[in-house]
């Protein structure tokens, strides 16, 4: 299997960035909004007996303390929960982009196995007209050009090939079942085919791409598309079961120099 020399670091160091940033932010505001709660709680107290001058004094001291107080705190405790709520962002951040990197990590180690005739490209950014869409993983031989948009979906997928929206089905720790929507894959997969599509043609090359979206997690999947596959395995076996040559050599080197431009643009 040949492979680009492009690969997922980029996003791996975004990710680990966003989970750097992420968790110093969280324990920042954490830290902000604890000090201005134990400001509140541990201001001085009087203990001297009233009506005395050590009273007197205890009772000017706590009054200075609340005054010069009065404009801190606050300020404190809602940059606190700013902070707080910017880590929480980055924080999911990193989890969604790790959980996707997860599975087109899987599906590229899976693919790495394929003959030598074949060549992967990742995370191939596409834009055209004004439209952009991003290609998880591409496998180009003289067999066709095959497109896989990964999903690492857990639970029940649920959906249909002209649907707007799908269904991801999960069940919670404690047993109990939610839904999500999600967005309709296949449609993901085939805009991404129409933008390549353009592209390629713009250089001369009129190749028929094969689209599939790869799910790697998921328990179940209803759907009457042929174009969902349930397992990275799976993609590989599709990709091998072509066998007649669509693509000279000529014209597969020219694809290869196209998709080099394309992740060279992308850098």
């Amino acid at each position: 299997m040949n492979t680009n020399k492009y690969s997922l670091e980029s996003r791996k160091k975004q990710a680990k960035s966003y989970k750097f940033w992420g968790v110093l932010l969280i324990t920042v505001g954490i830290g902000l909004f604890l000090y201005a709660v134990a400001k509140m709680m541990f201001e001085p107290q009087i203990t001297a007996s009233l009506g005395t001058s050590e009273w007197q004094n205890q009772y000017d001291a706590m009054s200075n303390y609340r005054q010069s107080m009065w404009h801190i705190i606050p300020i404190f405790g809602v940059s606190g929960l700013i902070i707080l709520a910017l880590g929480d962002v980055l924080w999911r951040k990193y989890k969604t982009l790790s959980t996707g990197l997860y599975g087109e990590e899987l599906v590229s180690y899976t693919l790495n196995t394929l003959p030598n005739e074949y060549t992967m490209y990742n995370n191939i950014l596409l834009e055209k007209d004004g439209k952009r869409a991003e290609i998880d993983t591409l496998v180009i031989s003289k067999y066709g050009v095959f497109l896989g948009e990964v999903k690492n979906y857990k639970g029940r997928i649920s959906g249909n090939e002209n649907d707007s929206a799908w269904t991801q089905t999960k069940k919670s720790s404690g047993g109990k079942c939610y839904e999500n929507s999600i967005k309709n894959p296949v449609k993901q997969a085939k805009f991404q085919t129409y933008l390549l599509s353009s592209i390629l043609k713009e250089n001369g090359l009129n190749c028929y791409i094969h689209p599939y979206v790869v799910f790697i997690s998921a328990e179940d999947i209803i759907t009457d598309s042929e174009l969902v596959l349930k397992s990275e395995n799976e993609f590989y076996n599709t990709i091998l079961s072509y066998h007649d040559t669509k693509i000279s050599k000529e014209n597969l080197e020219k694809l290869k120099g196209v998709m080099e431009c394309l992740k060279k643009s992308e850098s």
